[in-house]
């Protein structure tokens, strides 16, 4: 493939290549893998692949289908496939990659492949394994580890990932670390499948445009709230709501046009992948039989070639349902923006007390970020927090001791929650907390830590008592709200003060 190429040539002006590719497709994660390795090993040299089961199977089998005896290579220990999650528990120590475990387990494999000189390319998604696992430090420690091996042997590294685990806006500083990390950057197949210099001009500058689209809305929230967290938009008669119900509907319009010309971008790019395999059919009557050739002749890039465009059209019409996906959001979102906006008429967004949000407001972001968290298929728990013994202080102490109180615990809960989780005063002395992307024992370890900070710092000793729940598919706000309060009192009658 042509950017792979260009990639190798970009990292061998730095002396040595360390490549990394984003992907949104399988298949495109297949032919950049193969297009890296396959030369190699036609070559007669030797490739290196840490991976997952199921990634391992679909790299064997398109390497076979490009004319690689791989039984003979792994024979010769010039093919060597190896489990990603295997070897990134060889060598971490306390969750960390050890520098030392790291260059023995990795040198040990490599010595057996390049044996006698041989080139060596290796392929690897342990970097993967550990962001997925939401360690991103460990992820850029072991980049790092990879480069400074790179100093003392020699062999071309490929990393992938897929796009979608950077869809989070905290990620912006880690992704751009990864890319200084490598000597070439291969972007998702959105641009890299595109040949025409022209296509890639527009391109980018669709890219710019969205970008500059997206820093002016930002700009725009940020006005309204904070821009590290939900935000409730408040005015004097709800008429940013309703303008904001206007827009929407307009761009859920625009979604859908732009869906219908995905579509048809796909059914021409079929046509041409049909001319390409007409092509290619023609080319290998004529075709010779030399091993390395058959990786380059005509007929194989042909063939690539119209894979690549299957793939194109594949990926138009994924992103025209996608398009319709979020036109149908949009119009979801312009309805909540009006529904929202008698609320914020209504109400204000903060409790004066606590700063914390009030329940009205509260509830309307916690529907919010159930609907957003349903759409990125993310996890949302729910945590039905009680303040003890607060009825206890104000007889005892008067009321200005409780708000005191009230305070300590509001100010516990946002400094071990993060900075976009919900905190919402929801009774006297109750509060619901919402954290999206959290499993239970998540939210349930940083909860903990509110009563070890509240028996520090608090002025009265104060304790909570906290009733979790994960959100099921299809369970209403009100539902996973009881849930949390069964849980709440179950912890009550279990003589138990809190989570710690």
């Amino acid at each position: 493939m042509g950017f792979m190429n260009a990639a190798l040539q970009a990292g061998s002006v730095c002396g040595h290549d360390h490549l990394v590719s984003f992907y949104d497709s399988e298949d495109f994660l297949l032919d950049a893998v193969c297009a890296f390795l396959g030369p190699a090993l036609l070559d007669d040299g030797a490739a290196i692949v840490v991976a997952t089961p199921a990634h391992r199977t679909r790299f064997e089998a398109a390497l076979r289908a490009a004319g690689i005896d791989v039984d003979a290579a792994t024979r010769e220990d010039r093919y060597i496939a190896l489990d990603a999650a295997t070897v990134l528990a060889s060598f971490m120590v306390d969750g960390r990659p050890d520098p030392t475990r790291f260059r023995a387990a990795v040198g040990a494999v490599m010595d057996r492949a390049s044996r006698g000189g041989r080139e060596l390319r290796v392929y690897g998604e342990m970097v993967v394994l550990l962001w997925e696992a939401g360690d991103a430090d460990s992820t850029l420690a072991l980049e790092d580890l990879w480069n400074d091996f790179a100093a003392v042997r020699a062999f071309q590294l490929l990393c992938a990932y897929p796009m979608r685990v950077f869809d989070d806006e905290h990620d912006s500083a880690a992704f751009e670390r990864i890319c200084e990390q490598h000597t070439a950057v291969i972007p998702t197949e959105s641009y890299s499948l595109l040949v025409d210099p022209a296509q890639r001009s527009r391109a980018i500058a669709r890219l710019q445009q969205q970008t500059s689209a997206l820093q002016a809305e930002l700009l725009r929230l940020s006005a309204h709230g904070p821009s590290d967290g939900p935000t409730v938009e408040v005015d004097d008669g709800g008429h940013d709501r309703d303008e904001a119900g206007e827009r929407r509907d307009s761009a859920g319009d625009r979604r859908d046009q732009a869906a219908t010309a995905r579509d048809e971008a796909a059914d021409r790019r079929d046509d041409a992948a049909e001319q390409r395999d007409d092509a290619a059919e023609r080319s290998e009557a004529s075709a010779g039989d030399d091993r390395a050739s058959r990786f380059q002749s005509p007929s194989a890039v042909a063939r690539r070639e119209a894979a690549s465009d299957r793939l194109r059209a594949s990926q138009d019409r994924r992103d025209g349902a996608n398009e319709r996906v979020q036109a149908e959001s949009d119009r979801d979102t312009a309805h909540a923006d009006r529904g929202a906006s008698a609320l914020d008429r209504e109400y204000s967004s903060d409790d004066d007390l606590t700063g914390a949000y009030r329940r009205g407001p509260g509830i309307v972001e916690l529907n919010r970020e159930i609907r957003r968290a349903r759409r990125n298929q993310t996890t949302t728990v729910l945590a039905f927090v009680d303040v003890d013994g607060l009825k206890a202080v104000n007889d005892s102490f008067g009321h200005a001791a409780g708000d005191r109180m009230l305070r300590e615990v509001a100010d516990a809960l946002q400094a071990n929650l993060r900075s976009h989780d919900l905190v919402i005063r929801y009774g006297g002395d109750e509060f619901i907390c919402a954290a999206s992307g959290l499993t239970l024992a998540d939210a349930q370890r940083r909860l903990a830590r509110v009563n070890a900070g509240l028996a520090v710092g608090s002025s009265r000793g104060g304790t909570v008592t906290v009733g979790l729940a994960e959100l099921l598919p299809h369970e209403s706000t009100e539902d996973v709200i009881a849930r949390a309060d069964v849980a709440l009192y179950r912890e009550r009658r279990q003589s138990r003060p809190s989570l710690v």
